[in-house]
């Protein structure tokens, strides 16, 4: 089921009310109008009656963004289901990040604040069944917080993300023993000393990915990523135009 085929549902959540033909009839010398009423009119079904597993069952086909555009502003009936753990297992933004333009909006703060906000309030739905987190622009903020609500917690993916820093990835290190991916790219904030703990607290750890910025051919982020971001990489970093690296390991084997 689409986005837009489930918003048409929820706007006919009302039941359909049936057509009525006035019909005038001579009465003796009076005029009498008599209501009647066409049988043949069309079903509705009433959403207000449906049940809450089958609620749950059609927001699980919609996107995380779907559900937070749609459904949770319908009624407070909706919003408590989509607020229901078994549909927070899972937050995943990067699909919406990469289907776009970047732009530099992005790299604002006030931006980073409402992904923050977003992503903890997703954690709190959770209740600590959250094993995944792929966003972008994200802060120490958010990601300190996951590490202390999400102890299954496997992927963890927050690219682009300027303000997330060793701090919050030494929590994840310690906290999350169960992570089986890691995507740090563009984040230069986190320096070596954070894959070292990673490696010796994550046993299930397969892989990692820290991709860097195209220093050879900077018109590839001219105008959107912001130049005093871009200055920030430690020059080590920039030989060969870029550090660009994945690897599928098995950390901590003999």
């Amino acid at each position: 089921m689409t986005f837009v085929s489930t918003c048409s549902l929820i706007r006919t959540r009302k039941w359909n009310k049936p057509q009525q033909n006035s019909v005038k009839k001579m009465n003796g010398n009076e005029d009498t109008n008599v209501v009647e009423t066409d049988t043949e009119s069309r079903p509705v079904s009433d959403w207000a009656e449906l049940t809450y597993e089958c609620l749950i069952n059609i927001l699980s086909r919609l996107t995380l963004e779907h559900r937070w555009r749609g459904p949770m502003l319908v009624c407070k009936g909706w919003l408590i289901a989509c607020k229901d753990p078994s549909l927070n297992t899972l937050f995943d933004l990067d699909t919406r990040f990469d289907s776009v333009i970047g732009s530099p909006r992005w790299w604002t703060p006030d931006f980073e604040r409402k992904i923050d906000s977003m992503l903890r309030s997703v954690i709190t739905f959770s209740d600590g069944s959250l094993t995944e987190i792929r966003t972008q622009h994200c802060s120490d903020h958010s990601i300190t917080f996951a590490a202390e609500r999400c102890p299954n917690l496997q992927v963890l993916s927050i690219k682009s993300c300027r303000n997330v820093t060793d701090a919050s990835m030494a929590q994840i290190a310690y906290k999350c023993a169960k992570l089986k991916e890691l995507d740090i790219s563009f984040c230069f904030e986190i320096s070596h000393e954070s894959l070292v703990m990673m490696g010796r607290n994550c046993p299930n750890l397969r892989v990692l990915k820290r991709n860097l910025m195209n220093w050879l051919d900077g018109s590839q982020h001219a105008g959107i990523v912001p130049d005093d971001y871009l200055n920030s990489c430690p020059s080590r970093w920039r030989l060969g135009g870029g550090c660009n690296w994945e690897i599928h390991a098995q950390f901590g084997a003999p």
